[in-house]
């Protein structure tokens, strides 16, 4: 089994590269290089850096529950600046003291384009205060909406009848 990998390449300005190249065994056996060889080729141009995050989501709403929170969204149709979304973070911290917040940020994947995210697992009747943002692939963020405060309704589901004590 022989393998070809590059044993040294040395670069010389930017339009011609020397390559010396060997052959490489499955013991660790290495060939004598081959004849240096020069190589014509063009600088590549700069490639172009993506740099702008997506459209930020509008119509954001957000539906309390009893320990849940459903956050909607309309997603924007300009394909130009939205071609690469790759998600959305709803970012959330329960109201505490007005400087006392711990954010949680849970991303949702955009392998198809979604428009609500369910958030689970909140206290009941607690207040929190929501926020979102999109991110593309290459981790372009947009910055966070406004941040809305939503209380989680009351359970009031009375809990289960105990059951009788059985004497022995």
């Amino acid at each position: 089994n022989v393998t070809s990998t590059p044993s040294s390449i040395r670069v010389v300005g930017y339009d011609t590269r020397y390559v010396k190249v060997s052959h490489v065994d499955t013991f660790g056996g290495e060939s004598e290089l081959a004849p240096e060889t020069g190589i014509s080729v063009t600088p590549i141009n700069p490639v172009t850096v993506d740099t702008t995050p997506p459209d930020q989501r509008t119509d954001i709403s957000y539906t309390p529950g009893v320990g849940q929170v459903t956050v909607s969204w309309t997603n924007s149709t300009d394909t130009t600046n939205n071609s690469d979304i790759a998600g959305i973070t709803v970012r959330y911290a329960k109201i505490s003291s007005p400087s006392n917040y711990t954010w949680v940020d849970i991303p949702f994947s955009f392998e198809e384009p979604i428009s609500t995210a369910n958030i689970t697992g909140l206290i009941p009747l607690s207040g929190y205060n929501f926020s979102i943002s999109t991110y593309d692939k290459v981790q372009n963020r947009t910055e966070y909406s406004t941040s809305t405060q939503v209380t989680t309704l009351a359970d009031t589901t009375a809990p289960p009848r105990p059951v009788a004590p059985i004497v022995a």
